[in-house]
């Protein structure tokens, strides 16, 4: 994640001068609106002046934390006109730990919810599940802060107690070889896992979810992952790892379960619950729908922040104008 990122940051810097000149070109007067890393590092180097920051997760929670890097992240988000964040947990983060004082508005980014949503559509013949089987999905990254092999081990333990359980794993990037040799010797000890190695388009994935029925992710560093909004608009039960953010999107024992960070029995248990308790998963199944299509729209959502960019230009429009005259 990391190496990746630093990549980013070098490609970034070495194109400093193109994007200075296109952001010129384009109209000096607008207001940008960037990710806070790494592409916000280009607010600095181009001279941008009036910024918003579309920032969250590991934004806030790990790249903000990292030595030296972190304190150029820091500054970025601090310099931000008006920052855009994804949950109120991080809004308050982002008070309290880095004294922003700039307006902040709270809207995750949302999901299509006509694309993703629940289908009898099964694609199951597809992935080689059986057709009476709980199906367990998760699409996290397998290495780094997402923990992947964990959400694979509780796996591993529930399917010991439910024979008809089974998991499909779509990596959202090729797999390295050494991260195949790993699955290929847990797939050797065990029967009913199923990997996709990524990266697949939006279509492929919603199909890929019509054939769940629970969806977990053991990350400890994470915003309000896309991919949590899509499994639950398709009306999957969610397993997650205990991060403040994401209990406002899963209550626990309502819109699914929140496990401890890192206790791989816990999740095991939760999903050996679900797949023996049939009407208990079609219970949150809905509510999920039903959280995600009230809160969680794309459209709904891009249409507040588009009102709250307009709103932002607007005040720093109007605060310029009485500094001028001061």
């Amino acid at each position: 994640m990391i190496i990746r990122s630093l990549a980013d940051v070098t490609r970034l810097f070495t194109h400093r001068k193109q994007c200075s000149s296109r952001i010129k070109e384009f109209s000096p007067d607008v207001v940008i609106v960037f990710r806070a890393f790494p592409e916000g590092l280009l607010t600095c180097w181009c001279g941008v002046e009036r910024v918003i920051l579309r920032t969250a997760g590991s934004d806030i929670s790990y790249f903000s934390r990292l030595p030296i890097l972190g304190r150029f992240v820091c500054r970025m988000i601090r310099r931000a006109d008006s920052i855009i964040t994804e949950s109120q947990y991080e809004e308050d983060y982002l008070r309290q730990e880095l004294g922003v004082r700039n307006p902040i508005g709270v809207i995750p980014i949302g999901t299509d919810i006509t694309l993703f949503r629940p289908s009898l559509q099964s694609n199951r013949a597809k992935y080689e599940l059986g057709a009476d089987s709980v199906v367990v999905v998760s699409n996290r990254y397998l290495e780094g802060f997402y923990n992947g092999f964990s959400v694979i081990e509780a796996f591993v333990q529930a399917r010991k107690l439910c024979s008809n359980l089974e998991l499909l794993y779509v990596s959202p990037y090729p797999t390295t070889e050494t991260v195949r040799e790993r699955l290929n010797a847990i797939r050797a000890d065990g029967d009913g896992i199923h990997i996709v190695e990524g990266p697949i388009p939006p279509e492929e994935m919603a199909r890929a979810l019509y054939c769940g029925d629970i969806w977990a992710s053991f990350s400890s560093v994470d915003g309000i992952p896309n991919s949590l909004l899509e499994a639950m608009s398709c009306g999957l039960v969610p397993i997650v790892g205990d991060l403040p953010q994401l209990r406002e999107w899963v209550r626990d024992g309502q819109t699914g379960y929140v496990v401890p960070l890192k206790d791989v029995k816990a999740m095991a248990d939760r999903m050996v619950e679900l797949s023996k308790n049939k009407v208990l998963r079609a219970t949150f199944s809905l509510q999920c729908r039903k959280k995600i299509c009230r809160d969680g729209s794309y459209e709904g959502n891009m249409q507040r922040m588009v009102k709250f960019v307009f709103e932002a230009a607007r005040a720093q429009a109007i605060n310029n104008n009485w500094e001028t005259k001061r």
